[in-house]
């Protein structure tokens, strides 16, 4: 779990270049307690944010990511592993830099942690888990796909 004390500590979570296209989400009091990850979609549509803790410091980061899909066809979630039709899981992308961009098949409302927590519930496994390694799979992206390496202390 983590705190978020303000619109502005919420800004600060995600990296400069996001930024620029950040909207908070909608009807948010502060403090906010977050219990492992926080994602929003823009209410102008086109992008969804998301919030979660770097594994080693807990630090919260921040990405936004734009929503390119132009395909039609049914895709996997990375995250979640749960099957979907081009209006759940499509190509989310986040800048790498000015001129390249990384994107990975995505449930388009980031809801990931629910989708495995049910269905390690409805599986009798353990929820907890199986969103822990949706946290994982999240900094695996943060990670090798962004080459971010660890969040630093505000």
């Amino acid at each position: 779990m983590f705190r978020i004390s303000s619109e502005s500590d919420l800004l600060r979570t995600f990296r400069p270049r996001d930024r620029r296209v950040f909207q908070p989400p909608a009807k948010v009091t502060y403090p906010l307690y977050v219990r492992d990850y926080l994602a929003w979609p823009d209410p102008a549509g086109g992008r969804v944010f998301v919030v979660f803790p770097e594994p080693t410091t807990g630090n919260a980061l921040g990405l936004a990511f734009r929503d390119d899909t132009g395909d039609t066809t049914s895709s996997l979630c990375e995250w979640c592993h749960s099957p979907g039709k081009p209006n759940q899981v499509a190509l989310l992308m986040c800048e790498k830099s000015s001129k390249r961009s990384i994107g990975t098949w995505l449930c388009r409302d980031l809801a990931c942690g629910t989708r495995v927590e049910n269905a390690a519930d409805l599986a009798g496994r353990n929820g907890v888990d199986a969103r822990k390694a949706v946290l994982e799979r999240m900094w695996r992206f943060a990670h090798e796909g962004l080459g971010i390496e660890r969040v630093p202390n505000d």
